[in-house]
């Protein structure tokens, strides 16, 4: 039984050493974007773009918002837009997708009462390469947190546009480090077209109305974003970000992560 035992420990070493060959392998087929890619990267946008927005939470309950970004022409920064009826957000990104500040503001009183604020903004110091989080309530400051925050790296709450502006320059299958969640990740960016979304992800449950919308806009630009090497074995998991085919390639649907957790994003 020992023998057998040991016998299966080695086994699994060598499955594990194998599996990281392979991740490892995979990185290297990509490649990582070159210097200066992201100066003025805003200015191959269009002006303005508009969306009505679906957000299926994992239990397939849906919150419905629209969503605006609009480009100043000439420093070629962005004002981004969502709301919904729980919420308002306004963002601003400099012309290489870069934050800069955000503004929330809460609409429902629940969850207002729930989050203790009503409105929280936050702020990019560039000296300091920090941010700031102010949160307030009926105009009364509760809290304020400073975090380390890299502008450098891509914010993965940003990718659409970020996406959309490499589909613009002809970039595809890249390698980048990625910040995700206050943690930093090496990412793999995969590009593929499809119109079999539920067969590209079979691992997710997804919402009929969000798969319906999703195939009504038939084939599509289906950006595939996962973690690398030792860290794809602790977190497997991969990144959906899908762009309509012609230009400007204007982002479709995202989701993704853990299927038990992913929120799935339709946008119209």
């Amino acid at each position: 039984m020992k023998k057998k035992h040991d016998c299966l420990k080695v086994f699994s070493l060598i499955m594990l050493i194998l599996v990281f060959r392979t991740t490892v392998g995979a990185a290297n087929k990509t490649v990582k974007l070159p210097a200066g890619y992201r100066d003025n990267l805003s200015k191959v946008l269009p002006a303005n773009q508009e969306w009505q927005v679906e957000q299926y939470s994992p239990d397939s309950q849906m919150i419905t918002g629209t969503k605006q970004t609009i480009v100043d022409s000439k420093p070629g920064e962005i004002t981004e837009v969502s709301t919904s009826d729980l919420f308002l957000v306004t963002t601003h990104l400099d012309a290489g997708i870069h934050f800069k500040d955000s503004l929330v503001t809460l609409k429902n009183k629940e969850l207002i009462k729930k989050a203790g604020f009503d409105q929280n903004v936050t702020r990019f110091d560039y000296l300091k390469k920090e941010v700031t989080v102010t949160q307030y309530l009926n105009n009364q400051q509760q809290k304020t947190q400073k975090m380390k925050y890299d502008s450098n790296l891509i914010d993965m709450e940003f990718l659409p546009l970020f996406l959309q502006c490499l589909l613009l320059k002809g970039i595809t299958d890249f390698n980048a480090d990625v910040l995700l969640g206050g943690k930093i990740y090496n990412a793999d960016f995969v590009l593929t077209t499809t119109v079999q979304i539920r067969e590209a992800a079979s691992m997710y449950k997804y919402p009929e109305k969000f798969l319906a919308g999703l195939k009504s806009r038939g084939e599509v630009y289906l950006y595939v974003v996962g973690a690398t090497g030792a860290v794809k074995l602790l977190y497997p998991h991969q990144f959906y970000y899908a762009f309509e085919k012609k230009p400007p390639h204007r982002i479709v649907a995202t989701w993704g992560g853990d299927p038990k957790e992913s929120e799935y994003v339709l946008y119209k």
